[in-house]
């Protein structure tokens, strides 16, 4: 495997990716995370195997479980989101204590951080559990004139559907109408997690051969959300992986977090989301379904036709009831 190092411009070759993705006790010194993610790694390596020789639906439900499982955690567990849960924590609190008499005037100087961001990230991905469930597993073939690449943060979170009906969305979340998940897995295949009901492949089955300008697009979407580091296989052109590097330059260098205003109830709240790049995810691959291209969105993202979003919204209900009491 080779790597290129955007910030130093330059490619190590021939590298293992375990090396340069970890440090000692990343995950904390009782490596339950990491032990917990190997088991996983181990499961769905076999599984993504059999995806990618047989097609998706030579897997059971278990084993779709699996490479869901999977995807939420090669998401959860980057450096990326470690420094989210971070950055969002540090505003969150500034927000909190905005308007306090005493610490209002200091407020934007404050810096908090969790000693264990990870284990925060780990505990997210466990809440989240199921949230996938009813999304569509595919598996997309890149043309003999290029290859996939791999990011830090390999799992890439999109919304073709909310970007078509031009709907002005804060960040894309997993339980959103329309969403479509990309996860690259080799140099020739990425398995893509989509809306069911609002989204479809243009060529029959759900094993789709994309043209080299939709691989070019998930390259550019692993640069812009990975740390430093860009993986790949196959020889690249060094001014490609340059030009990828400069034209996802300023949005890395950029805040992860932002304070949002929302509804709750009668009040005005504020929300935490993350950035999402000025990117059009428009896909060649992709169709829309007419059943569902006309209808209101609503007052939330919230997909709640999928039966997993009311399963994952009831649990954090009961969960914050049972603080409260």
């Amino acid at each position: 495997m080779n790597c290129y190092l955007i910030q130093q411009n330059k490619v190590a070759e021939k590298i293992s990716i375990g090396d340069q993705a970890s440090k000692h006790y990343l995950y904390g010194k009782d490596q339950f995370i990491e032990k917990s993610f190997q088991r996983l790694e181990g499961a769905a390596q076999e599984v993504i195997s059999k995806v990618v020789d047989h097609g998706p639906k030579s897997v059971s439900m278990a084993e779709n479980n699996v490479v869901q499982e999977f995807f939420l955690f090669q998401f959860t567990r980057t450096p990326r989101q470690a420094s989210y849960a971070n950055e969002a924590l540090t505003k969150g609190m500034r927000e909190l204590f905005r308007n306090h008499p005493e610490f209002g005037k200091k407020v934007d100087s404050l810096e908090v951080e969790y000693e264990q961001p990870y284990e925060q990230m780990f505990n997210m991905t466990i809440d989240l559990q199921g949230v996938l469930s009813d999304l569509k597993l595919g598996v997309i073939v890149a043309p003999d004139s290029t290859d996939f690449l791999l990011g830090q943060h390999p799992t890439i979170l999109t919304n073709p559907y909310f970007y078509k009906r031009k709907w002005p969305a804060e960040g894309y979340g997993f339980g959103c109408k329309g969403i479509a998940l990309f996860l690259p897995v080799d140099k020739k295949h990425a398995l893509v997690l989509f809306d069911r009901d609002r989204l479809a492949f243009r060529q029959f089955g759900r094993q789709c051969l994309a043209t080299s300008a939709d691989v070019d697009k998930l390259n550019l979407l692993q640069f812009f959300y990975t740390s430093n580091c860009v993986y790949y296989q196959n020889e690249f052109d060094r001014n490609y992986l340059k030009q990828l590097a400069l034209e996802t330059d300023s949005f890395r260098k950029s805040a992860i977090a932002h304070v949002i205003p929302v509804a709750v109830g009668n009040r005005q709240g504020l929300a935490l989301n993350s950035n999402a790049p000025d990117f059009p995810p428009e896909f060649g691959f992709f169709g829309f379904k007419r059943k569902f291209f006309g209808e209101p969105f609503g007052p939330t993202q919230w997909d709640l036709t999928r039966e997993s979003i009311r399963v994952v919204l009831l649990r954090q209900e009961r969960e914050r009831e049972k603080e409260k009491s």
